[in-house]
């Protein structure tokens, strides 16, 4: 689904929003239905923008949109869950997600090199939750950051742009599957010569962090083992970031080549909602700094 154009989605918006007025229950099941069709959409900023957009013509709260779609896919990511999903490895027969692929080069490569690494490293680790058991009691959940991330990255259909390391993720992601958690010498010893120098080079590369991370990106390496949860959840927010980083600049082009009111109007609504709603989520989250 194309971001710089007038959609189907935003048209069935506000169509429905005009002939619906007065009529709750009608109001309510078209809504289901918009919201349906926003399900569908694999790249979570873009989703984000749409439950924006079909809050304010609906004039409904959008943590109720967000909610419901949340519902949808979680119920969806299940049902793919208990099928086989992953294949052995076949870099000629790899398939990108085509809303992944924002340019021809890859903004957020130093992010994706940095969670994969992340992974293989610390994957086996194990990471806690804070939950309530049946008598509302404080209690613990443990869970294998391996599995953690995995769930993460695949529940919001993310993908690596770097090829090399979208198959060693989808790799990770078979032995996943097996009921195992590689660690980074599976990869390293791999017997196809392109993981294994790609993961060689990761292995390397966290010894080059320890020299040049903190003075780039204002961030002490030894924190990541000190918190292995919220250190994946800023590499993951901080590919999320880079990537509207790259929407937004791309609608920034297409706003000068824009022609007519229409789509300068649509342009202009959906790099403020990128700005200011989206971007801003996302950099809140984050307790690094990332660099452009």
């Amino acid at each position: 689904i194309k971001l710089n154009s007038v959609d189907f989605i935003s048209f069935k918006t506000r169509l429905l929003a005009e002939g619906t007025a007065g009529d709750p229950v009608k109001k309510a099941g078209l809504i289901k239905e918009i919201v349906n069709t926003i399900a569908l959409i694999p790249d979570p900023i873009v989703r984000s923008v749409y439950i924006k957009e079909c809050s304010e013509d609906m004039k409904v709260a959008e943590n109720i949109i967000a909610n419901e779609i949340i519902k949808l896919r979680r119920s969806k990511y299940k049902e793919k869950k208990e099928q086989p999903q992953f294949t052995p490895i076949d870099q000629e027969n790899l398939i990108v997600s085509e809303t992944q692929i924002l340019s021809d080069s890859n903004p957020s490569e130093n992010q994706e090199k940095e969670l994969l690494r992340f992974l293989l490293t610390y994957g086996n680790e194990e990471i806690e939750f804070p939950s309530k058991d049946e008598f509302g009691d404080d209690v613990a959940i443990k869970v294998k950051l391996g599995n953690f991330i995995v769930e993460a990255l695949n529940e919001d259909e993310i993908v690596f742009q770097n090829i090399d390391y979208q198959i060693i993720f989808q790799l990770f992601c078979t032995e996943v599957e097996k009921g195992n958690i590689p660690y980074m010498k599976f990869f390293t010893n791999h017997f196809d010569q392109n993981i294994s120098k790609t993961s060689v080079n990761l292995d390397q590369f966290e010894h080059e962090l320890s020299a040049n991370w903190e003075k780039i990106h204002k961030i002490n390496v030894g924190d990541e083992r000190d918190n292995l949860h919220k250190s994946a959840l800023d590499l993951i927010y901080a590919i999320k970031l880079k990537r509207v980083d790259a929407m937004i600049d791309e609608i920034a082009k297409k706003l000068k080549a824009a022609t007519t009111d229409q789509e300068i109007t649509e342009l202009q609504k959906r790099h403020i909602i990128l700005t200011k709603n989206i971007r801003k989520s996302f950099a809140d989250q984050l307790t690094i700094v990332i660099s452009k």
